[in-house]
C-alpha cells in the first residue's frame, strides 16, 4: 500500500468561459417580465420558462421576489382553479 503525501493535484479540465448575456435574458428577468403582465403567470408557465421544478419556482417567488427584491406579489384563482401570480401595482 502506498501513501500519497502532500497536496493532491487539482484536476484541470477545459476552461469554461462565461457566455455573455443581455440583462433581460436572465431567468429572474424572464419571471419578472411574466409577473408584470396584467394577466400574471401560473406556476406551470414559470416552470416552462425557467425549466425549474414547481417547488423551486415557489421558493424563488418567496425568497427572491418578495424578500430580496421587496416586490409585492399577489395571487388569485381563475375560473379554472389555476392560481395566477402577479407583481402588485403593475
Amino acid at each position: 500500500m502506498t501513501k500519497r503525501i502532500g497536496k493532491a493535484k487539482a484536476k484541470s479540465g477545459p476552461s469554461k468561459k462565461a457566455i455573455p448575456r443581455s440583462k433581460g435574458d436572465s431567468k429572474q428577468q424572464r419571471i419578472i417580465g411574466l409577473l408584470q403582465q396584467s394577466e400574471g403567470a401560473t406556476i406551470a408557465q414559470l416552470c416552462k420558462v425557467t425549466n425549474w421544478q414547481e417547488h423551486s419556482v415557489r421558493g424563488f417567488l418567496s425568497g427572491t421576489i418578495k424578500k430580496r427584491l421587496g416586490l409585492k406579489l399577489s395571487s388569485d384563482r381563475t375560473e379554472k382553479g389555476e392560481r395566477r401570480y402577479r407583481i402588485a401595482g403593475t
